[in-house]
C-alpha cells in the first residue's frame, strides 16, 4: 500500500484507551498511520503502554502502525512487536549499543525501522545511519514529557535532515512529533516534514472525526469545504505518483 506526504500518524496516547476500536476507526488506512508511544518509565519518566496494547489494535484496525520505542534496550521488544502487528519501530540512538543491527533486525521481521531524536540529541547522532533508515523521526518537544512544549528551533533540524536527504539521495522519510497543532503544522510541513504525529488536537476536542479531517485539509493547503474527511478527491486524470519507500518495499503489515 501507497501513502502519499503529508501523512498525519495519529498518536493514540491521547485517545480514550477504553474506546481505541473508535479512536482507530478515524485513521483512513489509505491515507493515514497510528502512532504507538510505548514507554518504559526508564529512559522517560512516563510509563505508558506496551505490546499488548498493539496486539489490541492491530485486531481492530489495518492501519499502518507506527511504534515509537521510547525504552532502554529496544532490542528486548521489537520481535513481540512484530508479531503484534508493527509496521514501523523507531528507537532512539542512545538506548542501544549496535543501533545499525537493530535496525537491520527490525527489517528482517518485516517492519520499517527508524530513529528518533528528542531535542537534547544531536543531528550528528542520527546522520551516519540515515542510509540505514526508512523514517527519521525529529522530536519537536522534550522526550521526558515534564510541561512538553513546541520546540521551534527543531525547524532547523528538520531543515538539515531535508538537505542531507537531497544531498545523498536517500528515501528516509521525515516525521514530526511533539506538540504539533493547527498554529505550527505549516511550519513544519515547510521545513521538510513527510509525518506529522498529533494526538490531543485530535483526540482531546470535541468532534475528534472533524478534527482529523481539518488537520488532513490545512496540512495539503486545502480548505475543508470540498474535500471529503479532509481528503481531495482524485481527479480522474491524477498523474502517476512519486514512488515512495513503502512502495519500493513490500509492506507486510
Amino acid at each position: 500500500m501507497a501513502f502519499e506526504p503529508p501523512i498525519v500518524s495519529a498518536s493514540i496516547l491521547s485517545s480514550n484507551l477504553a474506546c481505541l476500536g473508535k479512536s482507530l476507526s478515524l485513521a483512513d488506512p489509505d491515507y493515514d498511520w497510528i502512532h504507538f508511544d510505548v514507554a518504559d518509565g526508564c529512559f522517560v519518566p512516563r510509563l505508558t503502554f506496551g505490546t499488548p496494547v498493539v496486539a489490541a489494535a492491530r485486531s481492530q484496525s489495518s492501519a499502518f502502525f507506527d511504534v515509537h520505542l521510547l525504552v532502554s534496550r529496544p532490542e528486548r521488544l521489537v520481535e513481540d512487536l512484530a508479531r503484534a502487528g508493527a509496521s514501523l519501530i523507531t528507537f532512539h540512538p542512545q538506548t542501544c549499543e549496535q543501533p545499525v543491527t537493530l535496525l537491520r533486525r527490525i527489517r528482517e521481521l518485516g517492519m520499517r525501522a527508524g530513529l528518533a531524536l528528542d531535542p537534547a540529541t544531536p543531528f550528528e547522532s542520527a546522520r551516519r545511519h540515515l542510509a540505514e533508515l526508512d523514517v527519521l523521526n525529529v522530536m519537536t518537544t522534550g522526550a521526558e514529557y515534564d510541561g512538553p512544549a513546541f520546540v521551534p528551533e527543531m525547524l532547523d533540524r528538520i531543515r538539515s535532515a531535508k538537505a542531507e536527504r537531497e544531498r545523498t539521495g536517500l528515501t528516509f522519510m521525515i516525521q514530526a512529533d511533539g506538540c504539533l497543532a493547527l498554529d505550527n503544522l505549516n511550519a513544519v510541513r515547510m521545513a521538510g516534514a513527510d509525518v506529522f504525529v498529533v494526538g490531543a488536537p485530535i483526540f482531546g476536542v470535541e468532534d475528534p472525526p472533524h478534527a482529523m479531517a481539518l488537520i488532513r485539509a490545512s496540512l495539503r493547503g486545502q480548505s475543508i469545504e470540498g474535500t471529503v474527511g479532509g481528503i481531495a478527491p482524485i481527479p480522474v486524470a491524477k498523474p502517476r505518483p512519486v514512488i515512495t519507500f513503502l512502495k519500493n518495499r513490500a509492506r507486510r503489515r
